[in-house]
């Protein structure tokens, strides 16, 4: 589950391009944090150098000699090196509602950051506990044909308030069979080209519902929508992911005198069966 917000703020703040542009090169020595942290588990981050523009470009290099300081409600908690750039403190749980504070020192450099552990999803339910694939036969393409558009099941929660929300699909079987349509001439395939993901991570959203119709299924078989709660750093980040390919000097990021986002999110699981 956590290697796909961990993807997803790689590609997010690497960074690195095919041109030279010139910047700030003082900035290749403030760390990026990935320092998305989840209730109910220990709290970790990682740290590591930005990658360099042309001439400059590198590799990704982890950092493991900080010292890295958590405050969580009040109480100040290190948070050991692991080694390949991760910190870890083995003996504290994350709750909903902590307030946490961030300190990172490294090589005379001291960043800072704060956020909140949101609460857990509130009444999550799935309309449906399976769905039934009808797959397209005619001359609707892969998309096209029966109900593969049209919305077979819908995902509701309580929201209010409209907070941010984050769905992840995810598909948990061991060895999934793959959905495969009927094309017009004869060929099968599938909805995308290659071999598709297991999982889809969705944009940021301030509903209380989403619905879910078959396009959206890649395999048969048992599937997780696991449904965070995420604070607005992450939103922000989301929605201004693009300036980071561009500008080095003014990336989107909520840590202080360095790159990258702290954020804490809380998720609520239905699981839905995807069958023939």
């Amino acid at each position: 589950m956590k290697n796909t917000f961990i993807i997803f703020i790689i590609s997010t703040l690497s960074f690195s391009s095919c041109k030279k542009i010139d910047f700030d090169k003082t900035n290749l020595d403030k760390p990026t944090v990935d320092g998305i942290v989840y209730a109910g588990r220990k709290p970790k981050i990682h740290l590591s150098l930005p990658i360099g523009y042309g001439n400059d470009a590198t590799s990704q290099t982890n950092i493991d000699n900080a010292q890295v300081i958590m405050t969580i409600s009040g109480v100040k908690y290190a948070l050991a090196s692991k080694g390949n750039g991760d910190y870890v403190n083995d003996k504290v749980i994350l709750k909903a509602g902590q307030e946490l504070e961030l300190m990172i020192v490294y090589e005379g450099n001291t960043l800072t950051s704060s956020t909140v552990v949101p609460t857990k999803p509130k009444n999550l339910k799935a309309s449906e506990s399976q769905i039934q694939i009808t797959v397209p036969t005619g001359g609707g393409g892969p998309f096209g044909g029966g109900g593969f558009n049209q919305a077979s099941a819908a995902l509701t929660w309580d929201n209010d308030i409209q907070e941010y929300y984050v769905l992840l699909t995810k598909n948990i079987e061991i060895s999934p069979e793959q959905i495969i349509f009927q094309s017009p001439n004869g060929f099968g395939g599938n909805s995308e080209g290659g071999v598709p993901p297991t999982e889809r991570l969705s944009q940021p959203i301030q509903t209380n519902i989403q619905n879910i119709n078959q396009r959206q299924f890649s395999y048969y078989g048992k599937y997780q929508f696991i449904l965070f709660k995420v604070n607005s750093e992450y939103n922000n980040l989301y929605n201004n992911r693009g300036q980071s390919s561009l500008n080095l000097t003014n990336p989107p990021t909520n840590i202080i005198n360095g790159f990258g986002i702290f954020t804490a999110l809380n998720a609520d699981t239905v699981g839905v069966k995807v069958i023939k």
